[in-house]
């Protein structure tokens, strides 16, 4: 989870930038005698914002220069085809028509969910009917459905059947249409629960006495793009999605170390349709869960449940937890490695007239947010860079009796620093350790001061010091080829039980000045 743990970072480019302008020159004058050079080596200022450079999961507030911290926008979408799909098959088996001027008109049960049909157009369904001629004549056998029609024709399935024969008709309803016919028979809600098929036999012959024509009729995976009519309260299903949510290896080293004040935790919910409908849509019995290997956080709302609602009016609905009402802190700081959404969806269309298309559906979605004011424990890191020294200049470091810098560093970032820097060979073996004069191996820079009730910054804080490389240090200089910068950092007042917190922004910074002077011992090159 980058948005927490890529704070403890933000003083590794400073101290890199340090090291870099510490760094002795890369080329030099040789003069006949030892003489003293005095050199301005570095006076630059480093804010916050050019320290981080574009990160993904770190912005600036619009309006101020606080910086605000936020994940991925993780979403789950439930498309609403549950109401507008039939896969099971319907059946009628078994009816009897006479082979000659023979008419039957079949209704096929197929909804028993109250939803009523006024119009629709199909994606795909089949309509199977197998036709058993049981005379002895041969019979012309066709079936017509009212109301589903394609460029304005009814659909019609027809087929010669030999006598004593059985065959088979079959017909996609891909591209079709439904509207309620003006002839509908029976039953006044026919195909809005019922498929309805007439069916006509004829035969040129005279069958015997009683012969009959016997047909099945089986419809079967009906999918519609479009339907229009009224829908009860129904269930349309229950969602589980997995989001990975911290990308970041180091995530262990930083657990248990940060100390948030805010936070924010957004459930936006919007039902998305090209229609105007009476619909109300539900997100029921929500949770919001984080993993971390066995271990498990759930997102508590101001009543200490985990389960959630959200209530959909034909847009949209948000429901937000922050510090005040929820655990959203204690579910930032436990930096799962992944979160669960799980939710079931409800839709109540008031028994009124409305049209759901294969493009609806429900979105929820939700995000996490905290404003760059936090409490950081004592964090270690280290980090190793290689030296830019070529093979040339290596044996010119002999000729340097001593070299010494003076560092002076402004803060107004409201973090403390302990940081060494390690001097090493080619096989990253320790050289040496460059010390402050004094013999201390360690500089501390010393957080800004600031205000402990808002976290805001009140006022820099500065840091001298004097780093003297000697000869032999010089000529081990001559072996180096990497740094390995150790850095502790931590909030002031970390070790306290309520640690105060601290506002990270924009425009902090911290401001270096370098300078110093080398000896030098010419030697006649030749």
């Amino acid at each position: 989870m980058r948005k927490i743990i890529i704070l403890p970072f933000l003083l590794i480019p400073i101290l890199l930038a340090i090291s870099g302008c510490a760094d002795i020159p890369t080329s030099f004058i040789m003069p006949k005698w030892d003489v003293d050079l005095n050199l301005p080596l570095a006076s630059k200022t480093y804010t916050l914002d050019s320290i981080l450079g574009k990160q993904k999961y770190i912005i600036a507030d619009k309006g101020s220069d606080i910086f605000i911290i936020k994940s991925d926008t993780f979403h789950q979408d439930k498309y609403l085809v549950d109401f507008l799909k039939l896969e099971q098959e319907y059946t009628s088996y078994n009816n009897e028509s006479t082979p000659q001027n023979g008419r039957k008109d079949v209704f096929i049960d197929f909804r028993n969910d109250q939803v009523k049909v006024d119009s629709a157009v199909f994606d795909k369904g089949t309509v199977h009917i197998v036709v058993r001629n049981n005379s002895s004549v041969r019979v012309n056998f066709s079936a017509i459905t009212p109301g589903i029609k394609k460029d304005g024709v009814k659909m019609q399935i027809a087929g010669t059947v030999e006598p004593y024969q059985t065959k088979t008709l079959d017909q996609d309803l891909n591209g079709y249409t439904y509207t309620i016919p003006p002839e509908q028979l029976l039953l006044p809600e026919s195909f809005q629960r019922q498929f309805w098929v007439t069916t006509y036999t004829s035969s040129s012959s005279t069958p015997n006495p009683g012969e009959k024509v016997v047909f099945d009729v089986q419809i079967s995976n009906f999918y519609f793009s479009y339907v229009k009519g009224k829908f009860p309260p129904t269930s349309i299903g229950r969602n589980k999605t997995a989001f990975a949510f911290n990308d970041s290896k180091d995530a262990e080293s930083y657990r248990n170390k940060i100390s948030l004040k805010t936070a924010t935790l957004k459930l936006r919910s919007s039902y998305n349709t090209a229609y105007v409908n009476p619909f109300v849509l539900y997100v029921d019995s929500l949770t919001i869960t984080g993993k971390r290997g066995n271990s498990t956080i759930n997102l508590l709302n101001q009543n200490g449940g985990i389960y959630h609602q959200v209530t959909i009016h034909q847009t949209s609905a948000e429901l937000v937890f922050n510090e005040t009402n929820s655990n959203v802190l204690d579910f930032m700081q436990f930096l799962p490695d992944s979160i669960y959404l799980d939710a079931s969806y409800r839709l109540d269309g008031n028994n009124a007239t409305g049209v759901l298309t294969k493009a609806d559906l429900v979105r929820f979605e939700t995000d996490f947010s905290t404003n760059s004011t936090i409490a950081l424990k004592p964090t270690y890191l280290a980090d190793t860079s290689k030296l830019d020294i070529s093979s040339a200049q290596r044996p010119k470091l002999k000729n340097c009796l001593n070299a010494v810098m003076n560092i002076e560093l402004d803060n107004a970032l409201p973090l403390n620093a302990w940081g060494k820097v390690t001097v090493l060979d080619k096989d990253k073996k320790d050289l040496f350790v460059i010390t402050r004069i004094g013999g201390s191996d360690s500089l501390f820079l010393s957080s800004a001061q600031i205000n402990t009730t808002t976290g805001a910054f009140l006022k820099s804080t500065k840091n001298n010091y004097t780093i003297s490389l000697d000869s032999t240090q010089l000529a081990k200089l001559g072996d180096a080829y990497y740094a390995k910068v150790s850095l502790t950092i931590e909030t002031a007042g970390s070790n306290l039980q309520t640690p105060p917190k601290v506002t990270f922004k924009v425009s902090d910074w911290v401001k270096l000045n370098a300078w110093g002077s080398i000896k030098y011992n010419f030697k006649d090159e030749k």
